[in-house]
């Protein structure tokens, strides 16, 4: 029996330092957006939000955690591997505190199979949004929501995400306008 928890142990911390390492960027990023690197000029990032947190926080976060990213790297703008940006809300079992149901990461071809069956099965208490992104240079034509411009992106989403929250610490309400096609092209 100690043997089993000891390797269980050991699989734990090798999952949280790989957890870790992937949010460390300087002090860059908001607490919850984790991205590790897919190839040359691929990430896949995810932000996992709370019981608390609302699909529109999350989605404000990653896309401003994502332009960024982009912009610490030198590039210009991303693009989405599933040009949705919509928050996965799964159906979790409070009884298990599991989400049997968690998509098996089918946006993320490059995922070993043993990350792909951590995340699947991994403890969540409220919603995510995740997917592989791009990085892409100028020329490119901004075509939310699957290409962004990401200094438009960071540029209107700064307020919100540095400034004051609302109801228990989520985004206020705003307008969406770089998730428009026809603002994001002529924003910049």
């Amino acid at each position: 029996m100690s043997k089993a928890i000891s390797l269980a142990s050991c699989l734990l911390a090798i999952v949280l330092s790989s957890c870790t390492a992937a949010t460390q960027n300087g002090g860059v990023f908001s607490s919850g957006f984790t991205a590790s690197a897919v190839g040359d000029d691929g990430f896949y990032a995810n932000f996992m939000g709370n019981s608390a947190t609302t699909p529109e926080t999350i989605q404000a976060y990653w896309l401003y955690n994502c332009a960024v990213l982009a912009l610490s790297r030198g590039y210009e703008g991303f693009e989405l591997g599933s040009g949705s940006v919509d928050v996965s809300t799964p159906a979790f079992d409070p009884s298990t505190n599991m989400v049997p149901n968690l998509p098996r990461l089918g946006a993320v071809p490059y995922a070993t199979s043993a990350l792909a069956d951590w995340l699947s099965f991994k403890l969540v208490t409220g919603s995510a949004l995740y997917d592989n992104i791009r990085m892409v240079r100028k020329p490119f034509d901004a075509d939310p929501p699957r290409v962004f411009d990401a200094t438009l992106v960071k540029t209107m989403l700064e307020p919100y995400v540095m400034g004051q929250k609302c109801n228990r610490g989520n985004i206020c309400p705003h307008e969406k306008d770089y998730l428009k096609p026809h603002v994001a092209s002529a924003g910049m």
